[in-house]
């Protein structure tokens, strides 16, 4: 089979989401088609599908909850109304967890112990930056909290090793 541009009118991130899990991933959401892309696209472009869309988050784009149009049959009746231009090109991004995601990477040295914090939401990082103020950082030695000064930097919460009383764990 050959590939064919989706048409994204009237699509939705459900249906996003279902031909992401056609590729291997859990989870998808329509996004606008940037201009990197736009440049491999510059080939002669030829619509396959229109009018796709889907009731549920959890389905296959061949689910009876989902429904689309072939792009020629939409255009034979519909006419003009089917049409698709350039700016129609649907794209997706997939992903595999939908939800709040934090990632912690702990490093430790002689002179400090940094938690690096990365997250993200449906694929999307989040500048934790501007919730600085918000954060809490507990850090726990075989279950127990351990008590620290320590001051935060942007990339994380940074500790002087002599704040954790000379405590040694081959894990923090």
């Amino acid at each position: 089979t050959d590939w064919q541009y989706g048409c994204n009118d009237r699509s939705n991130d459900y249906a996003a989401g279902a031909i992401c899990r056609t590729l291997g991933f859990m989870h998808g959401a329509r996004i606008p088609v940037l201009k990197s892309m736009a440049k491999s696209l510059e080939v002669e472009r030829e619509f396959g599908w229109t009018h796709f869309s889907c009731d549920y988050d959890d389905t296959l784009p061949y689910s009876h909850h989902c429904k689309g149009a072939l792009f020629d049959d939409a255009m034979d009746q519909m006419g003009t109304k089917a049409k698709c231009f350039d700016f129609d090109i649907g794209a997706v991004k997939c992903f595999q967890n939908s939800m709040f995601n934090i990632d912690v990477d702990v490093r430790v040295s002689k002179r400090k112990i940094m938690c690096n914090a990365q997250a993200s939401k449906k694929g999307n990082q989040i500048d934790l930056r501007s919730m600085m103020d918000d954060i809490e950082v507990k850090f726990m030695l075989d279950n127990e909290e351990i008590e620290t000064e320590g001051w935060f930097t942007i990339k994380g919460k940074v500790l002087r090793p002599s704040t954790i009383s000379g405590k040694r764990s081959s894990s923090v």
